[in-house]
């Protein structure tokens, strides 16, 4: 049996995992095709590399239309190319519906990927493979914490695999409530930045599991619209 261990930004190896776990880490959108794996003891690699793992990767999100059988197109539900007006449409139809589930877009632009959590329609969570979104960068860019600190923290996740925020939380360079609202405004920004997406495609996957997951925005879909148009307006404007 293949044996799979995960390696993350900060270097970090977890234990060994089946094949199995792995693909469920990618339904849930907490592995990205840009992650690393190290396989059966080789080298450290994307996990796109593996043939194993590409119709799982295609099945939640799709980089690019695929053929079906004859030549033609085939999509599942609430899946298509991206565009902002019809992602506020989306978000409307699916708060309407009371959805619960996971939304993931891929950015073309920016070879980007990002899941979004729906609980009952609402929006609770966002991850994303983007760098200068990860919680480390965030708190580093807002002052929050400092290079002394961020590389404490790390060796602490190698040495005992808590998450980023956990660690700098034993640390004391962060407190509990300094962490809440620091993941709270990382999904904010995730969200945020899907409304900027120019080009992309995303693909909602209804899964009951998502409505477990921690919720990070507490704002109305209404509010959220607004504010993401506003920001992909304000990107636009920037870019010309």
């Amino acid at each position: 049996m293949d044996r799979y261990q995960l390696v993350d930004r900060t270097g970090h190896t977890a234990g060994e995992m089946s094949l199995d776990a792995v693909t469920g880490l990618i339904r849930q959108g907490r592995l990205f095709r840009s992650d690393q794996v190290v396989k059966n003891g080789a080298e450290a690699h994307r996990l796109d590399i593996l043939p194993e793992l590409l119709d799982v990767f295609d099945e939640v999100m799709p980089q690019g239309m695929r053929a079906a059988e004859g030549g033609r197109h085939q999509l599942p539900a609430l899946s298509g190319e991206f565009d902002t007006l019809g992602f506020a449409d989306l978000l409307t139809q699916l708060y309407q519906e009371k959805r619960t589930g996971r939304l993931f877009v891929f950015d073309s632009r920016t070879e980007k990927a990002r899941v979004l959590i729906f609980r009952a329609g609402q929006v609770i969570s966002a991850m994303s493979d983007a760098e200068d979104e990860w919680l480390g960068k965030l708190l580093l860019g807002q002052g929050i914490i400092d290079e002394g600190a961020y590389r404490q923290a790390v060796e602490l996740r190698k040495l005992n695999g808590s998450r980023l925020g956990s660690a700098l939380v034993y640390l004391e360079k962060l407190s509990s409530r300094q962490l809440k609202r620091a993941l709270s405004v990382q999904a904010m920004e995730r969200l945020l930045n899907v409304f900027r997406v120019r080009e992309g495609r995303f693909n909602f996957v209804n899964d009951d599991t998502a409505g477990a997951e921690e919720i990070l925005l507490i704002a109305s879909t209404r509010d959220l619209i607004e504010t993401g148009l506003s920001a992909a307006l304000s990107a636009r404007q920037v870019d010309e």
